[in-house]
């Protein structure tokens, strides 16, 4: 009985690290550091199963979480980078209002 509880405990981690993997990748296309926040835990619940019981969720929970925090960093870097540039040259800031954006 008590191996049955185990697997079924396993398979909730399995479960709940791809799920979290996935939702890291796909915030991660939308906004960068949330998806870091979301795919940590995805790994760690993704190892935690893995090291219980070898399924192939638990691996899919791991590689999705792996890219969902790498897809996180770079969005990140990539808008903190633009912010950099947009520091360094402020006459953007005015073919951006000529666009119709005023920065608010």
């Amino acid at each position: 009985m008590s191996e049955q509880n185990s697997n079924q405990q396993t398979n909730v981690l399995a479960i709940v690290g791809m799920i979290l993997g996935i939702v890291s990748i796909l915030i991660g296309c939308c906004s960068g550091w949330y998806a870091i926040l979301i795919g940590i835990p995805g790994l760690i619940c993704s190892i935690l199963s893995r090291k219980q019981s070898k399924t192939g969720m638990a691996v899919a929970g791991i590689v999705c979480s792996i890219i969902g925090i790498i897809i996180g960093i770079l969005l990140t870097v990539i808008l903190i980078g633009l912010l950099a540039i947009l520091e360094l040259y402020p006459e953007l800031f005015e073919i951006l209002e000529s666009y119709g954006y005023y920065g608010y």
